[in-house]
């Protein structure tokens, strides 16, 4: 019984690693595009919202939220 489970899974692990695989670029390309673009809606919709809030802080990626904290 645990050994059927075993194979079943690690037919599905090599399964889904191997359409990864192939795949990788277009998931690669789509995951930057949307971090991007997720970080200027969210950092326009708070540069909107919150009073004093400059653009910058808006985009933790570039820049770093340690100078806030200090």
């Amino acid at each position: 019984m645990h050994n059927t489970i075993i194979l079943y899974l690690s037919l599905i692990i090599a399964d889904f690693l191997e359409r990864f695989w192939k795949w990788r670029r277009v998931i690669g390309s789509f995951a930057f595009i949307i971090v991007i673009l997720t970080s200027c809606v969210i950092a326009y919709i708070s540069n909107s919202i919150i009073p004093g809030f400059t653009l910058p802080l808006g985009f933790p990626c570039f820049c770093p939220l340690d100078p806030i904290a200090d």
